[in-house]
């Protein structure tokens, strides 16, 4: 059965998505006209802040702090949110490039900053980060208002998707579980399969995506030449303030260097697709997307 999504396009037009065609039909159900793809392309989507947004929201002042005091952490020790954004900004680099992951950096800092907790027969803590972190990543699911699109690119033999992240190392096995409830097969390192969407991750590639060796990884892992890329990023713009890498200076350059090297590393033409969520409704802004992505990837022609 084909998926259909609502477009924000005249006529109130709406999208049927099936497998590698893409249906645009009007109100009246008589005129469209069908589009296939044909093009062998890169359709590389970002993660956090642009495929997933609950890890932002999970990261709002107010929830972080709840979260802080059912995971038992607030009473530890870790009793505000400043404290926690400093952890989190100074260990981002060992965190986002390599496999230590993300419980057991927080439990070396807070078994640093509080050593009385750490002492032999005080479990406390490690069940504290255990569930603060087990709700944290509780929250990658990707928005299901991307899935038909998903659905129907990762079904297509001309198009390859990537999902890429600077993430922790517990972020791959959570996205690759989630798309496995819709159906949507995904694997990344070490043992990615030709046909599925391959998650790329800063934590197992071991460098951040604004470095030439992961795109030159990703390269080399789908060991294939496309004609274009499309990129669909939010550059950090979606997460919260507090983060470090929501710096805008930060969000600039990336975006930069992001783009360049995707042009170096893949000698295709880039199009890029920015996922700022801070001024529009979400679910606006993935149909916009959406509807943008499929006209771009498919050739129009009349079946009048």
């Amino acid at each position: 059965m084909p998926v259909t999504v609502g477009l924000p396009s005249a006529g109130g037009a709406e999208m049927l998505l099936k497998n590698q065609s893409c249906r645009f039909a009007g109100p009246s159900g008589k005129d469209f006209a069908e589009v296939v793809i044909l093009t062998e392309s890169l359709v590389i989507f970002d993660y956090s802040g642009t495929l997933n947004l609950e890890m932002a929201v999970f990261a709002r002042p107010d929830s972080l702090l709840r979260h802080l005091k059912t995971s038992g952490l607030f009473a530890l020790g870790l009793k505000n949110n400043a404290l926690f954004w400093k952890i989190i900004n100074s260990t981002w680099q060992e965190g986002s490039t390599t496999g230590v992951g993300y419980k057991k950096i927080m439990l070396a800092n807070l078994q640093r900053l509080f050593p009385d907790q750490a002492q032999p027969g005080k479990p406390q803590l490690v069940k504290a980060v255990a569930d603060f972190a087990e709700a944290y990543f509780s929250k990658a699911e990707i928005d299901a208002r991307w899935r038909p699109l998903l659905k129907m690119l990762s079904g297509n033999n001309v198009v390859q998707v990537v999902i890429a992240t600077d993430h922790y190392a517990e972020a791959t096995g959570a996205i690759s579980k989630h798309l496995k409830t819709w159906h949507i097969h995904a694997s990344g390192l070490p043992a990615v399969r030709k046909g599925e969407i391959f998650i790329a991750n800063s934590a197992d590639i071991g460098f951040h995506k604004e470095r030439y060796p992961f795109w030159e990884t990703v390269k080399n892992i789908l060991k294939e030449k496309y004609a274009r890329v499309i990129l669909i990023d939010d550059f950090g713009t979606n997460e919260q303030q507090a983060d470090a890498y929501a710096q805008e200076y930060l969000i600039d350059s990336r975006r930069r260097k992001t783009l360049d090297l995707l042009e170096r590393v893949f000698a295709a033409p880039v199009k890029c697709f920015s996922f700022a969520a801070q001024d529009q409704a979400i679910a606006e802004l993935i149909l916009q997307t959406t509807g943008s992505i499929t006209r771009l990837l498919a050739g129009e022609k009349s079946t009048k």
